[in-house]
């Protein structure tokens, strides 16, 4: 596509697409198991940037923005939804307060994604003041119907980051015991794919690209 190859794993559904467009490409049918959501928070730093070199920033929405995505329609009360979120206040706030409500989940854990290096080290100090902080936040959440029991409120996710921008690590794994065998999954603002999920985001095939690889041949992606 475009002169590129990708890898694109069985089993899997992707839709290059603006994720407000959701009902475009599911109907209130559509439920799922899992939902993962990685959110272009706004960010007036990443605004700045995009200001001097369009190519270096992304696309951000406000919170009135992402409160206008049905993900409610697909959700059952079996549904484990994923929300990634940065440090900000607001936008902890927004999930705890906002989001949340309107998407018709509550709140079950907090979880933290601590990032170190190869020697087991977080990637750089915690809690210093306008800096960087070595982990992100995972909120988990389920239907307000939702029988599940036996999440973790809390938990701590440790690995070394990739060196792309925004490369989360796979989630699926942490919560099989929750899930049929074969879960319909969903993630939204993918910027990769994986087996039996439906992928929907701008960026969806970003990560599959054959230069991210080290393969023997090329006949390995054919």
């Amino acid at each position: 596509m475009h002169d590129e190859d990708y890898i694109i794993p069985p089993n899997c559904r992707f839709f290059n697409s603006d994720v407000r467009n959701l009902n475009s490409f599911l109907t209130h049918e559509d439920k799922f198991d899992f939902i993962v959501l990685d959110p272009p928070w706004w960010n007036k730093y990443i605004r700045r940037v995009k200001a001097v070199n369009e190519k270096s920033g992304y696309r951000m929405l406000d919170n009135e923005s992402l409160k206008g995505i049905p993900l409610e329609n697909h959700v059952h009360d079996r549904t484990i939804v994923a929300i990634w979120c940065t440090n900000s206040p607001s936008h902890i706030d927004a999930i705890e307060q906002q989001l949340c409500a309107k998407w018709n989940l509550k709140l079950v854990g907090s979880w933290y994604w601590i990032k170190i290096t190869k020697h087991g080290s977080p990637v750089c100090a915690f809690n210093e003041t306008n800096k960087k902080q070595p982990y992100e936040r995972l909120f988990i959440a389920v239907s307000t119907d939702s029988s599940i029991k036996d999440i973790p409120s809390e938990k701590y996710i440790f690995s070394v980051p990739c060196a792309i921008h925004s490369n989360k690590p796979p989630l699926l794994e942490l919560f099989t015991d929750f899930f049929p065998e074969r879960p319909k999954c969903l993630e939204l603002f993918a910027r990769n794919v994986y087996p039996n999920f439906t992928s929907i985001g701008t960026e969806v095939l970003k990560l599959q690209n054959t230069r991210l690889f080290q393969l023997s041949s090329k006949h390995e992606v054919q």
